[in-house]
Formats: C-alpha cells, structure tokens, sequence
C-alpha cells in the first residue's frame, strides 16, 4: 500500500467517524422526540382526544426512526473497525 492510497483510507475513516457523530445526535434527537411523544400521550387527554392519538403516532415514528439510526450506528461502526483493522496490516 503507497502513500497516497494509506491517506485515502485515513481520509474516509475521518469521513466516516464524523458521519457516525451525526448518527449519534440524531439518536439523541430522535430519544428527545419520543420522550415528548410519551407525555403528550400520558397527559394530552386533558386537552382532547386528539392530542394523544397524535402523540403515539409520534413516538411510534421516532421509535421506528431510533432502530434504524441505532442498526446504522452499529453497521457503520464495523465497517470504521474493519478500515482500521485492514490499514493496520
């Protein structure tokens, strides 16, 4: 493996690191998003039916949103690993 090559690799597991960064504080987004979901359902029933209903649809989403962040987090950080692990050699 040359230079320049070794420095490419260097350069996309940079990348890769900083968009596993992003990933995170979407997860954080997407748990803040939920948590306020839940407490529209537990306490919007004093305002209407309505605003409950809302608020499962809701945290049912941003559920659904924290599994697919959270599996791209987990893929991503394999693949970072194995970039290291094959740069290493």
């Amino acid at each position: 493996m040359n230079g320049r090559e070794k420095q490419a690799y260097v350069n996309e597991i940079k990348y890769q690191i900083k968009m596993l960064n992003n990933l995170k504080s979407w997860l954080r987004n997407l748990m803040v998003i939920s948590s306020i979901a839940l407490l529209l359902v537990l306490f919007g029933g004093e305002y209407g039916i309505f605003i409950p209903i809302v608020g499962a649809f809701i945290m049912v989403v941003s559920i659904i949103g924290c599994i697919a962040v959270g599996l791209g987090l987990k893929n991503g950080r394999a693949n970072v690993n194995k970039l290291i692990s094959y740069l290493e050699k």
